[in-house]
């Protein structure tokens, strides 16, 4: 074989052989941009998701504190504005209900157990302090039963103030288990 065609020959399987590695390195570069893609798209759907939760239940976590502030005598005898403040936390209560079932399926099962967990605590506030409110201005108080156990008036006032230390407890270690959540999620992107 002549030296010309072997040179030839030799030159043209270099050519091919740089051919299919940029077109194997194109390739990998297209779908590292996808992954990337993907991964960011994902990463602004969840973070807005999880905006979303916060928010929600943040105002039923502060709806609950300012109810330890109430029957503390917050507006004293003012029951237009005690009225005001049982609507607004039976509302704030029923929006973070639902924005954490409507989002169950694309969130942590961790952070959606704990959602739970911290609904179901503001929601016996709202069940003590319901039995508060309706007997604010009564002579007789009467007894509150709630979970087989039985509460006096100030019985019931302890118990919201119990309830909410844990709801605040709580909230802060979600709020922790999701700042790490999205931590991990930024890390990938």
């Amino acid at each position: 074989m002549n030296s010309n065609v072997l040179g030839i020959l030799i030159g043209s399987a270099c050519t091919l052989l740089g051919f299919l590695v940029s077109l194997t390195t194109e390739r990998l570069k297209a779908k590292s941009a996808r992954n990337n893609h993907i991964s960011q798209a994902r990463f602004d759907k969840e973070f807005v998701i999880y905006q979303e939760l916060s928010e929600k239940n943040l105002s039923a976590v502060y709806d609950a504190g300012q109810t330890v502030k109430i029957i503390r005598g917050l507006y004293n005898n003012d029951l237009s504005k005690i009225d005001e403040h049982a609507n607004n936390l039976r509302s704030s209560i029923n929006d973070a209900d639902f924005s954490n079932k409507k989002y169950a399926p694309f969130i942590s099962k961790d952070i959606y157990e704990n959602y739970k967990v911290l609904i179901k605590k503001i929601s016996e506030i709202n069940s003590f302090f319901s039995f508060w409110h309706f007997t604010f201005n009564k002579e007789n108080k009467g007894i509150f039963n709630h979970g087989g156990e039985s509460y006096t008036y100030d019985q019931v006032k302890n118990k919201i103030e119990e309830l909410q230390k844990e709801v605040s407890s709580l909230s802060d270690e979600i709020l922790d288990q999701v700042r790490n959540y999205l931590q991990k999620l930024d890390a990938i992107s």
